[in-house]
């Protein structure tokens, strides 16, 4: 458990900016930066972080919130998990009680992966430094391959024993589950039910997620083994490994791809790590496997320009090209290099120093359509057919290129080395194209169909301040309303209230919290006379629809409410929204993102329709404050206007009760009943009569 001091020093520690930047490359646009979203597809960036307001959004999957959301969600992290994550990202010492063997049984599976992990990379690595073995062999192993002590520690390289269980023992002595160990694949149970380790007799390369998790480990075979084993294991799928999701070395690669806005493509670990060794730091691998979608998205968050490094065998690179239109598809820069006859990255990376390596790159290096030409056409010879399959393959590749006006120039280059009729290659990019659209279009309208399904229909006379996806998200997010005791003037409603539409009352709330988030100590006044405070404060204004303590239908809100409340007194309006945003509840984190960085857009708009066309600052910045100032004048009416709106359906539901009343007790002959129900009813009509009112001035 972390106590509230420790929180607080987390809190006041972390920075949006420096928290997401690690994971996505950041351009400033005005007062805030956009990037890339990681957490859905998009070739054009619509995530917004506000370093101001210390939040982030994205326009286009709808998530949203602080520092600790972003890690939650990035990392699939608990809330206590993703506050160690940033205490140990800002070097914030942690002091928590010891865990019963109760608590440790609840721990999350995930989690204890990463627990098992970390503690086997630190037990590999002592056993390279540490043992005879690892001396002898695996030492030696790293030392003939070029690396110097200080790369091995860089990359955490390590050894496992060439023992049956040494490793299993370990970890079992440690408190480690049997279940978990067989999760990471770090040991393996055979049908009589022993125990062995997976990587014995081989040097470990840790593999790391872009946060510097250990997620899973690659172990090469040494010695005489050689022939009769796998050259190389890795660990198996997992909760916390999807290889078609991981880059090797991209934890180590991130900052020097984001400063030189390149990243280099290569296939093994030794490639990177003789690279980095040599300084060139910007290069990542895929490990052997074939490059997915997911590793060039991951890229791409933070530069748009790769550049793959081939070795000279042909085979290999035609059975590997078809990356080159994977990343052509996610609107990547790519060019294309040939290594020397007989060289590789790691062995080039050896014999030449980094200057010597990236000038030969490039000088070098040529764009993705001549490469794949000369890849392509050179086993055709004559043959017509093969020709005309090259051809095609080569003009698939140039379809898939999103900006017309880079795709008309490849087409005329392509034309060119092919000796092709530029109108030819025309006429077939445009029909692959048709056919890429078609495709797309039925994949999209799949997704609108489900979009659609999910859609809250619009209400009347309810101020759209939550634009309709954001309210849908966090509408299919809410547990149901509060139906035991509603907070409205007569208690029968809590009875009926399932029978009302959900999004009847939610569309209200929602926007009340909109402005008690955005706006918690903001006075509201009288319209007509500004020196007239009506309400301190939002709060306050609500203070007459409570009942049994609650307000709102919805929980969340609820817990919103009593947060804002409870630090009223002893927090300024922006802490607050802060506390919100840091919430363990990751509901109340994204709806506070949601409607802080709402508002932050709609003044923004405000400011650029009413520009400043002066040159002088001070006026510009009076300007401003000016614009501000009107804008933030209109909360008070706005306010009045989803209270009493709100205040309107509390009434008209009991409204619809005393109807009711009043049919049975006057078909019963209890017409006195009937006479106070009826008087019961003039009394809320005249209330509605005037919140009306109240609204239309």
């Amino acid at each position: 458990m972390i106590d509230d001091e420790t929180k607080q020093k987390i809190f006041d520690a972390t920075t949006i900016y420096d928290v997401v930047s690690d994971f996505v490359n950041l351009t400033k646009r005005g007062a805030n930066y956009v990037g890339l979203c990681p957490f859905h597809n998009e070739k054009t960036g619509s995530f917004t972080v506000s370093p101001s307001k210390n939040i982030f959004k994205c326009f286009g999957c709808g998530e949203s919130g602080g520092p600790v959301q972003f890690i939650m969600l990035h990392e699939k992290l608990t809330y206590p998990e993703a506050l160690r994550y940033l205490a140990k990202k800002y070097h914030i010492d942690v002091v928590e009680k010891q865990l019963t063997p109760e608590e440790i049984a609840v721990q999350s599976k995930e989690e204890a992966m990463y627990a098992v992990n970390d503690w086997a990379q630190k037990y590999f690595e002592d056993q390279l430094y540490n043992t005879p073995s690892g001396k002898s062999l695996g030492y030696s192993y790293f030392v003939e391959r070029g690396f110097s002590e200080n790369t091995m520690k860089k990359f955490c390289l390590g050894y496992c024993q060439d023992e049956y269980h040494t490793l299993f023992d370990a970890a079992k002595k440690k408190g480690f589950k049997e279940e978990h160990l067989l999760a990471t694949g770090l040991v393996t149970k055979n049908d009589k039910g022993y125990y062995a380790d997976k990587f014995r007799g081989r040097v470990i390369f840790p593999i790391f997620s872009v946060s510097g998790r250990v997620v899973g480990f690659g172990g090469r075979i040494l010695g005489a083994k050689t022939a009769q084993s796998a050259k190389y294991l890795n660990s198996p799928e997992s909760e916390i490994y999807q290889k078609r999701k991981i880059l090797y070395g991209l934890y180590h690669a991130k900052n020097a791809i984001c400063k030189y806005d390149c990243c280099y493509l290569v296939e093994g670990y030794t490639d990177v790590i003789s690279m980095h060794q040599s300084g060139i730091e910007n290069v990542v691998a895929s490990s052997g496997t074939s490059l997915t979608e997911e590793q060039i998205r991951a890229i791409r968050r933070f530069t748009k320009n790769i550049t793959v490094l081939y070795d000279g065998d042909f085979a290999g690179i035609k059975a590997s090209i078809r990356g080159i239109d994977m990343l052509i598809k996610e609107d990547m820069n790519v060019k294309v290099l040939l290594l020397p006859d007989g060289e590789d990255p790691d062995s080039f990376a050896r014999s030449h120093n980094a200057v010597d390596f990236v000038n030969f790159i490039n000088e070098n290096q040529e764009n993705f359509i001549r490469f794949k030409i000369k890849i392509l056409l050179n086993d055709v010879h004559n043959d017509p057919h093969k020709r005309a399959e090259a051809i095609n393959n080569i003009v698939e590749t140039i379809s898939f290129i999103s900006d017309i006006v880079t795709r008309e120039v490849y087409i005329q280059e392509a034309a060119t080395l092919l000796d092709v009729d530029e109108r030819v290659l025309v006429r077939q990019v445009a029909q692959m194209r048709k056919k890429h659209f078609e495709e797309e279009q039925k994949k999209a309208s799949i997704n609108n169909a489900r979009y659609n399904s999910e859609s809250m229909p619009d209400n009347s006379g309810i101020i759209p301040v939550m634009d309709n996806q954001n309210a849908t998200d966090i509408h299919s997010q809410l547990n149901t309303p509060n139906t035991d005791s509603v907070s409205h003037p007569d208690s029968r409603i809590a009875t009926q209230k399932s029978d009302l539409p959900k999004d009847k009352y939610f569309c209200a709330e929602r926007n009340i919290i909109h402005y008690l988030i955005c706006y918690p100590k903001y006075p509201m006044v009288d319209a007509d006379s500004n020196a007239v405070i009506l309400y301190d404060n939002v709060i306050s204004a609500l203070s007459d629809v409570a009942r049994d303590n609650k307000i709102f239908t919805y929980d969340v809100f609820n817990d919103i409410l009593s947060t804002i409340g409870a630090n009223m007194l002893n927090t300024k309006g922006k802490d607050i929204q802060q506390l919100l945003l840091n919430s363990e509840n990751p509901l109340i984190a994204k709806i506070a993102g949601d409607c802080i960085m709402l508002e932050e857009d709609k003044l923004a708009r405000e400011l650029k329709a009413y520009p400043y066309e002066g040159k002088d600052p001070n006026y510009e910045k009076q300007h401003i404050e000016e614009i501000k100032e009107i804008f933030v004048g209109r909360v008070a009416d706005n306010v009045s206007d989803v209270i009493n709106e709100y205040k309107s359906l509390i009434v008209k539901d009991k409204i619809k009760i005393l109807e009711k009343d009043f049919s049975d007790a006057f078909n019963a002959g209890d017409l006195s009943k009937a006479e106070q129900i009826k008087s019961d009813m003039n009394y809320y009509n005249d209330i509605i009569s005037f919140l009306s009112h109240s609204e239309d001035e």
